[in-house]
């Protein structure tokens, strides 16, 4: 199981990673259902950043609204 969830978090790290450099973002919220397991992968993914990116380091954080974000802007819009 571990080495499943580190391929994932290896995978995703790199897509933040190069979102990064094309984007420079002050903060990166991750959403969705994932943010329902801040405390399994969040840490990973940080540390998996420093690996993959050297020059822009931005936070990395959360949802608040966590998976229910997308239901809320459907409902403000329309």
């Amino acid at each position: 199981m571990d080495e499943i969830i580190s391929d994932y978090t290896s995978a995703l790290a790199i897509g933040i990673s190069n979102l990064i450099n094309i984007l420079e973002p002050e903060v990166v919220s991750i959403g969705g259902s994932f943010a329902y397991y801040e405390d399994l992968f969040l840490y990973r993914i940080e540390n998996k950043l420093r690996l993959f990116n050297n020059f822009s380091k931005p936070e990395l954080v959360c949802a608040e609204l966590k998976n229910d974000a997308g239901l809320l802007g459907a409902v403000v819009e329309g």
